[in-house]
């Protein structure tokens, strides 16, 4: 059977389950993901992803194939990193100025790469600028329940690049008591991720002055710049290797890093 396009938004390796012990939890593996390559009879894939969620329970689950698998030259795949946490990504929150660039590039890609029909009707014609939505808010997801991803939080790493230590005591857990590479989205040996993307609009809510970022959902203020450490990890990177920053412009389309 041929699937025309698998549309995801922050697809999660523990489907749910709730705080970070659970995963230590005998049943635990039944509920994590076991196969992440791609079929051969899928044509269009597109993942769009959380740069700012922090939880050892959502672990981005990203399409990976064999480092020796050539392309498959009829099948296009695309996983896109936005600015917010899971449901930043996915929608929510009252605030869904975020979710709202998310949405705008999954519609965006379905027309120019499927025949699939897109309600126009359901879209709202009165919507703010798109390219205003990067002011939205950032919301911290890690709640009480979630409360150990404060002191040794997941680093989602972007495009491959490493991000360093970033909690209270996360240098300190990831040298002593953990692999230095755990609760990081790294691929296993001989396997990589396919075709990762940034989202121009990181790079735009970036150059703004100040944003609401990490903030509970009830809470305005206060406004810091928006400098998550994963994505100051991979603009210095690209500094030196603009190729290393695969950029998605309002268009949905690829642009150079420069432009």
């Amino acid at each position: 059977v041929s699937i025309k396009c698998i549309g995801v938004w922050d697809t999660v390796g523990s489907l749910g389950i709730p705080g970070d012990w659970a995963k230590q939890l005998s049943f635990a593996s039944r509920w994590y993901f076991h196969d992440v390559h791609l079929g051969p009879n899928v044509e269009v894939a597109l993942h769009a992803l959380a740069i700012d969620e922090k939880r050892g329970a959502f672990p981005p689950t990203l399409w990976e194939r064999p480092i020796n698998q050539p392309p498959r030259p009829h099948q296009h795949v695309e996983q896109v990193w936005f600015p917010g946490v899971h449901s930043n990504i996915g929608g929510s929150y009252s605030d869904d100025r975020l979710s709202d660039i998310s949405l705008d590039w999954m519609i965006k890609r379905l027309r120019a790469l499927t025949r699939l029909a897109i309600n126009n009707i359901a879209l709202n014609p009165s919507h703010p600028r798109i390219e205003d939505c990067i002011e939205g808010k950032g919301i911290e997801s890690r709640t009480a329940l979630y409360a150990t991803s404060y002191a040794y939080p997941y680093l989602r790493t972007l495009c491959n690049v490493l991000t360093p230590p970033t909690g209270k005591f996360d240098g300190l857990i990831r040298n002593r008591f953990k692999p230095e590479n755990s609760r990081r989205n790294l691929p296993p040996k001989n396997e990589e991720t396919v075709n990762e993307y940034l989202h121009i609009s990181a790079l735009q809510r970036w150059q703004l002055p100040e944003v609401a970022h990490d903030l509970a959902e009830d809470k305005d203020t206060p406004l810091q710049p928006y400098r998550p450490a994963n994505l100051s990890a991979l603009i210095q990177h690209a500094q030196d290797n603009p190729e290393a920053m695969p950029v998605i412009g309002w268009d949905g389309e690829p642009m150079s890093f420069k432009s």
